[in-house]
This record gives structure tokens, C-alpha cells and sequence, in this order.
């Protein structure tokens, strides 16, 4: 299963617990419904700002959304944390060097601080 099934089972979840529809979190998302059906059946990949919205809306947790673990709840996390939790994920060992020199220059641009939104 790739990582966007995964990550869009978990948000169509998170949206039927809450009762919400498809339209409902496209309008707080201000994005289209389909664009919501897309990421829920894993049929693109979803933006980072979407993946913090659900976190941040349903507090969930960054590990609960990527699979990592079925314990659901938010961690206590700085958003910096949450964010080079997510960059560790994204690149294991076996990504190679390119992928250690682009992880190298995103915790630089972490650490001085810079918004990535």
C-alpha cells in the first residue's frame, strides 16, 4: 500500500468520526470536493498544509496520519518537531545521497526559523 492510500485512509476516517462531509472539509480547506475524494482514495498526493490541517483541526497525530501508529491523539509536539518527524519518514537511509543533501537543506531552513506555510 503506498503512502497516499494510507495517509487518505486515515483522513476519510477521521472525517466519518467527526461527521463531516467531503464538501464540509473542502470548504474549511478552501479547495475543491474532488480535490477532497482524491486524497481520501489515494488518487493524488496531498499537500503538506493538508495533512497540518487535519492534524491541527482533529488533533491527530503526524505518526497517526502517516500509518506509523494507530494511537490516535496529538502529541505534544512543537510544529518544528512535528515537521522533522514528518522529514524522517519521508527519508530513510535507503533514499540515497541526493535525498540526504535535500533533508540537509530543509532542517536548515527549520532551524533559522523560516515559515514554510
Amino acid at each position: 500500500m503506498n503512502i497516499n492510500t494510507i495517509v487518505g485512509n486515515r483522513l476519510k476516517s477521521i472525517r466519518k468520526e467527526h461527521n463531516l462531509t467531503q464538501n464540509e472539509i473542502a470548504k474549511l480547506l478552501k479547495c475543491s470536493q474532488n480535490a477532497i475524494f482524491s486524497y481520501e482514495n489515494g488518487k493524488s498526493e496531498i499537500p503538506l498544509r493538508v495533512v497540518k490541517f487535519y492534524s491541527d483541526y482533529f488533533k491527530v497525530s503526524y505518526d497517526y496520519l502517516f500509518g506509523k501508529t494507530n494511537k490516535i491523539e496529538q502529541t505534544n509536539n512543537s510544529e518544528e518537531e512535528n515537521i522533522k518527524d514528518f522529514i524522517e519518514f519521508c527519508f530513510t537511509p535507503e533514499s540515497g545521497e541526493i535525498y540526504e543533501t535535500i533533508k540537509s537543506y530543509i532542517y536548515k531552513i527549520i532551524d533559522r526559523g523560516m515559515n514554510i506555510d
